[in-house]
């Protein structure tokens, strides 16, 4: 019953349509990479080839890392999470102000990988059974040294408030929504540190290392708060996208029993942005300052046993853009995942 009502949700839901339309686009978007010359080849096998050479492309020092023999995993996880948006600036010479967070969200996560790529989707519980909540889609590759990770993700329950001027509104559930798309690159400098060994989970971190790492980050959000007449709210509506890179650090500690531990801090200084802040009418452009910046902060223990692993993955991710004498919006998003896997 559970799984006729997913389809239904995928099918008929215009919020997850449009997250599957995202990841199929970024399925096909590798797939015709994989396509080389020799037409006697069937397609899946140049897929497969295509994988399997940028595989075997991946340098790494197999006395602290290896890679195991199986090509597949299935992960399935159950995570939490909430997020908060703050925005702040002057219109028509009057400040304004709004603090908005969603409720706290558990969502369930159904990712496929072979070799370095892999396919996730995680769903609010609650819009199988069609009540609204978020949802999240991505696309990931996590080689030894590079990779990166793509997400888009859905949250339509915010509630809080907003100040303009002397007055303060209360938003209702539903009033606000949040939507975002975020494309994270990364370059390890030292081979012997392995991210794949914690996010991607087709390599395995043998001995102790840690390495400095070059990261990237291109993104797009749109944030969107309701008119609602009888608490005299003014419809707001922030967008925009952003590109930044930086220089953060991760190591990886191999405790004694298999376990790993993992902890990794990646900034980036946003060097372009193109964002509007609009209330009714009125919209203001923003441009690029120095205090525009992205954080993303990491913590994990991860268990292998043989072909099976499980682990926690804690992660706040933090970005400001603006200033708050023209118009400020800050995200945070803290979530906390617990999964299990096998690979085969």
């Amino acid at each position: 019953m559970v799984d006729c009502t997913f389809f239904f949700v995928c099918i008929f839901d215009p919020q997850m349509k449009k997250a599957l339309l995202i990841l199929l686009s970024m399925a096909l978007s590798i797939s015709m990479y994989a396509q080389p010359d020799d037409s006697h080849v069937g397609f899946f096998r140049k897929v497969d080839t295509f994988f399997e050479n940028m595989h075997a492309r991946n340098k790494m020092d197999t006395m602290f890392v290896s890679v195991p023999k199986e090509v597949w995993a299935v992960r399935v996880a159950s995570e939490v999470s909430q997020s908060w948006i703050g925005g702040r600036g002057i219109v028509d010479d009057a400040p304004l102000a709004m603090h908005l967070r969603s409720k706290f969200r558990y969502k369930e996560r159904v990712t496929v990988g072979y070799r370095n790529v892999a396919l996730g989707v995680a769903v609010d519980p609650v819009k199988l059974f069609g009540h609204k909540g978020g949802i999240s889609v991505g696309l990931n590759s996590f080689g030894n040294r590079f990779g990166f990770k793509s997400e888009y993700q859905y949250e339509g329950t915010y509630h809080g408030n907003v100040t303009y001027g002397d007055a303060t509104s209360k938003l209702k559930d539903i009033s606000a929504v949040h939507s975002a798309a975020d494309v994270d690159f990364y370059f390890v400098l030292n081979r012997k540190f392995s991210m794949n060994s914690v996010f991607g989970l087709s390599y395995i971190q043998k001995r102790s290392a840690g390495s400095a790492i070059l990261t990237s980050t291109a993104s797009y959000d749109r944030t969107h708060i309701k008119r609602v007449e009888s608490m005299h709210t003014p419809s707001i509506s922030s967008e925009g996208y952003h590109f930044g890179f930086g220089v953060g650090y991760g190591y990886n500690y191999v405790m004694n029993g298999g376990y790993l531990l993992h902890a990794s801090i990646l900034p980036s200084v946003m060097f372009y942005n193109n964002s509007s802040l609009t209330i009714e009418a009125e919209s203001r452009e923003h441009k690029t300052h120095i205090t525009d910046f992205s954080a993303t902060a990491n913590i994990s223990v991860i268990k292998n046993v043989g072909p099976w692993f499980g682990g926690i993955l804690a992660t706040v991710r933090e970005m400001g853009i603006g200033k708050a004498h023209i118009a400020r919006v800050d995200y945070v998003k803290p979530f906390l995942r617990v999964s299990v896997g096998k690979r085969f």
